[in-house]
């Protein structure tokens, strides 16, 4: 401690504590409006931005990864499914390569195991990158790495031509949300979510009608003065 040190007061401002209490507004979640587990799972963590917003406006659960899961990851997965007591849908983005298409076999692989024990229904489906969609959307490619031990199934399958995900996001940017949308949407009763969303507004109003109700400036001078 140095007491020749000068240190800014703390104050306490009006429009402060309004925010403050504001963001203690009662609301009610939309999650558990689907009678299933949602879960989707993307191989790269640089989709984060661009997806998690929708998949939570669906309640659904996202689990971005870097590069192939792992078995605590899966374990994971089970132990959120068990809790939530409903059949489980899972929704796998990864890209069009030998390591890529692998991915959802390998991870299911991983699921079916502990699915089997806990009696569970799980249903786990690859959304993208397929090579439909390739076609669809004139994506580039580039040639397969011949060092992966799965490059030759690829090719035999598709071709040696691998495509990643960022291609299609870089040219047709919002396809691949859509394409997740898509997946999730039928799972969902959007009408009850507007309902609930509407309950939350009204109570979000009231809640600051109560706050513009409180005597906010003499709250913000007492607590300015008790920290000075």
């Amino acid at each position: 401690y140095d007491p020749s040190l000068k240190y800014e007061p703390v104050t306490f401002s009006t429009d402060g504590l309004r925010s403050t209490l504001m963001r203690g507004a009662p609301r009610y979640n939309t999650r558990g409006l689907s009678t299933y587990h949602l879960e989707v799972w993307c191989e790269k963590s640089t989709m984060n931005e661009l997806l998690a917003p929708a998949i939570e406006r669906y309640g659904a659960i996202y689990q971005p990864l870097v590069g192939e899961s792992s078995v605590e990851r899966a374990y994971e997965a089970i132990e959120r499914i068990v809790r939530a007591k409903k059949p489980a849908r899972i929704f796998y983005i990864s890209d069009h390569d030998p390591t890529g298409a692998g991915m959802p076999v390998s991870v299911a692989r991983k699921l079916e195991f502990e699915a089997r024990i806990h009696n569970l229904d799980i249903r786990l489906q690859p959304i993208a990158l397929t090579q439909e969609q390739v076609i669809q959307y004139k994506l580039p490619g580039i040639p397969t790495k011949a060092s992966d031990s799965r490059a030759a199934k690829f090719i035999d399958k598709f071709g040696d031509r691998a495509t990643e995900l960022d291609a299609l996001e870089a040219l047709h940017p919002g396809v691949l949300r859509r394409i997740v949308v898509e997946a999730l949407a039928p799972y969902v009763d959007e009408s009850k979510v507007h309902k609930v969303e509407a309950i939350n507004t009204q109570l979000r109003t009231l809640f600051r009608a109560a706050v513009e109700q409180l005597p906010l400036d003499d709250i913000a001078d007492t607590l300015s003065t008790m920290a000075h």
